[in-house]
């Protein structure tokens, strides 16, 4: 598959200016959830959700976060088969460009490098390790007013609809980030009690 890089940068940009939500404007950063948040909202919108595999328990563990991008990957892709893409061609390869795991040779680097990278994790460059962030008000502008008109109306509504599914997977893993931040503070004050 070829992938237009371009397009896959409009692609992600429109959908999360489109999984913004009002006052909810924040993300859960690391890399690896927006990928899964992004993989799980196409397969929402398309009316598969993802089975077998909860992106974020596998992506807040380290030793199998390794093997998450090619994990994710396989289980996206046998989503998408099972149902076609029922999404406009350009809007289904572009997302598919932007989950695709590439390994070290495609970024010419080492063969001592052990891991995967995406196009999404190269386009949005969101830190590895960083909790959350907001879109910047220059990005939600240049968005709405330049790259969102390019597209055509039923492009534009696969967009909406998958931005709209991501948000709720958003929502979802702040929550759980949350409640994971909380038991640990309850656990380290009964270890120093």
């Amino acid at each position: 598959m070829t992938h237009d890089i371009d397009l896959e940068r409009d692609v992600l940009e429109c959908v999360l200016v489109k999984s913004m939500d009002g006052d909810r404007l924040h993300f859960l950063g690391p890399r690896k959830l927006v990928l899964g948040q992004f993989a799980s909202g196409v397969l929402s919108h398309v009316g598969k959700p993802m089975e077998g595999f909860d992106y974020y328990e596998y992506g807040t563990n380290h030793r199998a976060s390794k093997f998450y991008e090619t994990t994710l990957w396989k289980h996206f892709e046998r989503g998408l088969k099972k149902i076609g893409s029922g999404m406009e061609s350009r809007i289904g390869n572009a997302a598919m460009g932007l989950v695709q795991p590439h390994g070290r040779e495609y970024y010419g680097q080492p063969e001592s490098a052990s891991w995967h990278e995406t196009d999404l994790y190269n386009i949005f460059e969101v830190s590895p390790h960083m909790t959350t962030f907001s879109l910047t008000y220059e990005l939600v502008h240049r968005v709405e007013s330049k790259t969102w008109p390019k597209f055509a109306q039923r492009e534009k509504l696969d967009m909406q609809g998958i931005g709209k599914c991501m948000r709720g997977f958003i929502e979802r893993d702040i929550q759980r980030w949350t409640e994971g931040l909380e038991e640990r503070r309850r656990e380290n004050i009964k270890r120093l009690q």
